[in-house]
C-alpha cells in the first residue's frame, strides 16, 4: 500500500485468533522505511511485473474516445437534421419521425457518450495520479468529483481535470436544449401540386337581352342574365362573388380555363386645349348670355352590328379623359393648357384563357340556386412564391387586353343582323357596362364671363379624378383650373372580363335550361350539372407546417458540444503511462492498495474482473477487531 503522510499502516495477514470460524490477524508496516520510488511501486503480487504493459496503442482507451467521436458524430448528425429540415413543409419529410424528435434522440445518444467518455477519462486521470504520488484527501475528491456534483462545489480547492470532465456530464443538457430551441415551425404554402377542378364550360357567350323596336339598342335583360348583373355588381373588379364550380381546391389554386369574353381594340386622338382660355377668348360685351359645355370626361357605348364593312358584331367604346399640363410663361393668354384623349373602341367576341385565382376559405358565401361555395375566385394573376394574388395589370393596347388573358380564336354571331325585339348577346353586355360605368364630368362657362366656369359630373366613373399635380407655372396663378381625369380602360376592361366570366360560369342562363319545358326537379337538375361538368387540372399550394431552424441556437448547440468534448479530452491524457486497464471499481482499487482481504490474492492483471475470478467466491464480512498492542478497536475486512 502507498502511504506518502503516515509511517505505518494496520493490514490484515492470516494465523490470528479466531472468532466465529473467521481469522483475523493485525500486522503494522514500516512504511518509512521504503525508498519514495520504493512506495511508489508497492503493489500486491497480484499485479505481477509480466501484467503491467504501459504503451499508446496497448492502452488506447477505444471506448473513451470512441464515445468522443460518437458524440462529435451525433453533433454532426443532429446539425444535418436542422439544415436538411430547414424550411420544408411537413409533407415533404418523413411522416415516420419529426425533426425535433430526431434532435432530442441523437443529443440523448451524444449525452450518454458524453458520461460514458467522462467516466473513461476520470478514471485514467484517477490512475494516473496515483502513479505519480498524490494524498488520499486528493484521491478522494477526485473520485467524488464524479459521482456528485456538490463534490466539485464544496471541493473547488482541489478542482482539477476530473472535476473539468465531471462538470461536462452536468452541462450537456445545454446541448439538448439549444439543439431543441434550434427548430421551430411556421405556417406558409407547401409544394406546388395538382388538382382537378370542376369547370362548366362554355364557348359561347349565352343570350343576354331583347333588342328594342328599332334595334339599335337593347330593350330589357334576359331573366337568366339579370342574375350574372346582381352577381357582378355585388362582386369587386376581378373578384367573383359566386361562381359554379372551382370549388374543389383546398388551399391556394390557380388554372387557366377558356372563357368567351372580348379583344378590345382602341384607336386614340390627342389634342391640346385650354378651355378656360377658350372662353374667356369667346368674351363679348353682348348682353345676351351664351353657355357652353366642354367635356373633360365622358364614357359611353353602344351596340353595333355587322355591315358591309365588317363581318361581326361588336360592342362600341368612347372615352375621354382630359389631364392638366405645365402653364407656358411664354403664353400670356395661358390658363388652365391640358392634353384631352379620345379614344374610339371596339369591343369584339372572342374566346379567350382566363387566369383563375382560388383560394380556401372557411367562410361560406351562399349564391343562386342554394348553392355553397367555401372557395373564393379572383380573375388575375398571383405570386407563386408567396401565393398571393396579385390582381390585374393595366390594359395593354397592344395586346388588346389585360396581361394574362390570352386570345384563342374569334366566336361569331349568325350573319344576319337582328331585327327588331330580337335576342341579343352583345346588347345585354353593353346595357350592362352602361349603366355600369356611363358617366360624364364637364365644364360650362358664359360669353359674360369666360374666367368663370363650373364643374358638372354624372355617374360615379365621372368621380374618379387626380387632385392637380404640381405643375409649373401656376405658383403666382390667382384662378382655378379643372381635375385632371384618370383614362378609365383599365377599370372597364377589368370589370367587363368579370363580367363575361361571371355569364359564361352561369349554366342557368343557358339555352338548354332557359327554353326547356321539361320539369326541373332535384333528378333532372343533378343530370343536367353532370352533363355539362368537365375537370381541369389546376396547380394547387397548401398551407402546410414548415419547419425552420434558427441558425444561432444551432450554432450555440454545435459549439457548446465541441466545448464539451474539449473539457473532457484533458482527462485522456497520458493513458500511455498505464501498464493495465483501469476502472475505479472498489474491489480493484483495494486489491491495487494491498488492501488485508486482498493481500494474498493472484489476480492477474488487478483489474476488477480478474480480482473476482480469482477470489470471488472468499466470505468477508465488515466489523470491529480489537489490537492488544494499541488497547483499540479498528475496523477493518476481516476474512
Amino acid at each position: 500500500m502507498v502511504s506518502s503522510s503516515r509511517t505505518s499502516e494496520y493490514v490484515v495477514v492470516p494465523d490470528a485468533d479466531k472468532r466465529n470460524g473467521v481469522t483475523a490477524t493485525t500486522a503494522e508496516v514500516e512504511m518509512d522505511d521504503l525508498s519514495s520510488n520504493e512506495r511508489r511501486h508497492v503493489v500486491s503480487d497480484t499485479d505481477s511485473a509480466h501484467s503491467w504493459q504501459p504503451g499508446f496503442w496497448r492502452q488506447f482507451p477505444w471506448l473513451g474516445l470512441g464515445c468522443l467521436l460518437g458524440s462529435l458524430l451525433l453533433t454532426f448528425a443532429a446539425l444535418g437534421v436542422l439544415l436538411a429540415s430547414n424550411g420544408k413543409a411537413v409533407s415533404q419529410w418523413s411522416k415516420t419521425i419529426a425533426p425535433n424528435v430526431i434532435l432530442s434522440l441523437l443529443t440523448s445518444g451524444a449525452s450518454v457518450c458524453i458520461a460514458l467518455a467522462v467516466s473513461e477519462g476520470i478514471c485514467i486521470a484517477w490512475w494516473r495520479r496515483s502513479l505519480r504520488g498524490a494524498s488520499i484527501e486528493e484521491l478522494h475528491h477526485s473520485w467524488s468529483f464524479g459521482s456528485s456534483f456538490g463534490s466539485i462545489l464544496f471541493g473547488y480547492r482541489f478542482f482539477n481535470i476530473c472535476a473539468l470532465a465531471a462538470l461536462v456530464t452536468k452541462f450537456t443538457i445545454i446541448d439538448a436544449v439549444l439543439f431543441q430551441r434550434s427548430t421551430t415551425t411556421y405556417v406558409a404554402l407547401g409544394p406546388k401540386g395538382s388538382v382537378g377542378i370542376s369547370t362548366y364550360p362554355t364557348k359561347y357567350l349565352p343570350t343576354t337581352g331583347d333588342l328594342n323596336d328599332y334595334a339599335n339598342d337593347t330593350r330589357i335583360l334576359a331573366h337568366g342574365f339579370t342574375y350574372d348583373v346582381a352577381t357582378w355588381v355585388n362582386s369587386a373588379v376581378g373578384s367573383v362573388y359566386s361562381t359554379y364550380g372551382f370549388v374543389e381546391c383546398e388551399g391556394i389554386c390557380f388554372v387557366e380555363v377558356p372563357v368567351p369574353g372580348y379583344m378590345v381594340t382602341c384607336s386614340n386622338t390627342t389634342q391640346l386645349v385650354d378651355p378656360i382660355a377658350a372662353a374667356i377668348a369667346r368674351q363679348n360685351d353682348s348682353a345676351k348670355e351664351v353657355k357652353s359645355q366642354f367635356n373633360l370626361f365622358d364614357v359611353n357605348f353602344n351596340i353595333n352590328f355587322e355591315h358591309k364593312n365588317s363581318s361581326y358584331h361588336w360592342i362600341g367604346m368612347n372615352l375621354t379623359s382630359y389631364t392638366m399640363l405645365d402653364l407656358d410663361p411664354s403664353d400670356p393668354k395661358a390658363r388652365c393648357p391640358g392634353e384631352l384623349v379620345t379614344q374610339t373602341c371596339e369591343l369584339r367576341p372572342a374566346l379567350l384563357s382566363y387566369p383563375i385565382y382560388m383560394q380556401f376559405t372557411n367562410i361560406t358565401s351562399k349564391g343562386r340556386n342554394n348553392h355553397l361555395s367555401k372557395i373564393d375566385v379572383y380573375i388575375g394573376d398571383f405570386d407563386d412564391t408567396n401565393g398571393t394574388y396579385v390582381g390585374l395589370s393595366p390594359f395593354d393596347y397592344d395586346h388588346k387586353q389585360i396581361p394574362g388573358f390570352k386570345f384563342l380564336n374569334w366566336t361569331t354571331f349568325s350573319s344576319v343582323a337582328p331585327g327588331p325585339l330580337s335576342e341579343t348577346i352583345n346588347g345585354g353586355i353593353m346595357a350592362a357596362l352602361r349603366n355600369q360605368y356611363k358617366s360624364r364630368a364637364y365644364i360650362t362657362t358664359s360669353s359674360l364671363g369666360g374666367d368663370n366656369w363650373t364643374l358638372s359630373t354624372e355617374n360615379q366613373l365621372a368621380g374618379i379624378h387626380e387632385d392637380s399635380p404640381l405643375l409649373t407655372g401656376y405658383e403666382a396663378a390667382d384662378w382655378y383650373c379643372p381635375y385632371s381625369y384618370i383614362n378609365p380602360i383599365d377599370t372597364i376592361v377589368s370589370g367587363l372580363n368579370t363580367l363575361t366570366f361571371i355569364t359564361a360560369d352561369d349554366l342557368w342562363n343557358r339555352k338548354a335550361y332557359t327554353d326547356s319545358t321539361d320539369v326541373w326537379n332535384d333528378t333532372r337538375i343533378e343530370a343536367y350539372i353532370n352533363d355539362n361538368v368537365e375537370y381541369v387540372q389546376a396547380l394547387q399550394y397548401k398551407s402546410e407546417v414548415h419547419y425552420s431552424t434558427n441558425i444561432a441556437y444551432m450554432v450555440a448547440a454545435v459549439v457548446s458540444s465541441f466545448v464539451c468534448v474539449a473539457c473532457v479530452l484533458p482527462a485522456f491524457w497520458g493513458w500511455w503511462e498505464l501498464g493495465r486497464k483501469v476502472t475505479l471499481n472498489p474491489i480493484e482499487v483495494a486489491n491495487a492498495f494491498q488492501a488485508p482481504v486482498l493481500a494474498a490474492v493472484h489476480s492477474g492483471t488487478g483489474h476488477a474482473d480478474d480480482v473476482i475470478k480469482a477470489a470471488g467466491g472468499q466470505m468477508v464480512r465488515y466489523e470491529e477487531v480489537y489490537d492488544e498492542k494499541c488497547g483499540k478497536k479498528y475496523t477493518f475486512v476481516v476474512r
